[in-house]
């Protein structure tokens, strides 16, 4: 057991599973991280020749959401689908953007849906380098792997 395993078995007990609680221990602390992320000061402008590029508040929070992305994904406190949702809606909540303009943005790209329809279609064993379709192709027989551990010929 590790050492967060401990407290957090001494702080909940036996009331909840140790997973559970360290599910909600990180969602916790990545809406914490967001929080203090967004309380920090705004750093001096950035200078690129004379120009100055401030930090805009916007633009700190969007680094402060991030980083309550980055926690979950690294942890898997909630599934990514939960994760990518709830960026778009603290991304609303915090006033950044409106709903319609997030949705729009983040899921109404037609590239992003073809992408996702593509990556839907591909499994691990549809992808194939070519040359192993010739003795299949010769035999009358044909065959359909199972898995990655089956050594079957390959499916068509």
């Amino acid at each position: 057991m590790s050492r967060l395993d401990n407290c957090l078995t001494a702080i909940v007990g036996d009331k909840l599973p140790i997973e559970t609680a360290r599910k909600t221990f990180f969602f916790l602390l990545g809406i914490a991280v967001m929080l203090i992320v967004i309380a920090l000061p705004s750093p001096s402008p950035f200078y690129k020749g004379e120009e100055a590029i401030p930090l805009t508040a916007n633009a700190k929070i969007v680094m402060a959401v991030l980083c309550f992305a980055v926690i979950q994904w690294m942890t898997e406190a909630i599934p990514f689908p939960a994760t990518s949702l709830c960026l778009i809606v603290f991304l609303h909540i915090l006033g950044v953007a409106s709903f319609d303009k997030l949705v729009t943005l983040g899921f109404g790209n037609n590239v992003l849906l073809f992408l996702m329809g593509a990556m839907g279609e591909i499994e691990p064993g549809h992808v194939h380098a070519g040359l192993q379709h010739l003795p299949q192709d010769a035999l009358p027989v044909r065959g359909r792997t199972e898995g990655a551990h089956d050594l079957c010929l390959s499916h068509k």
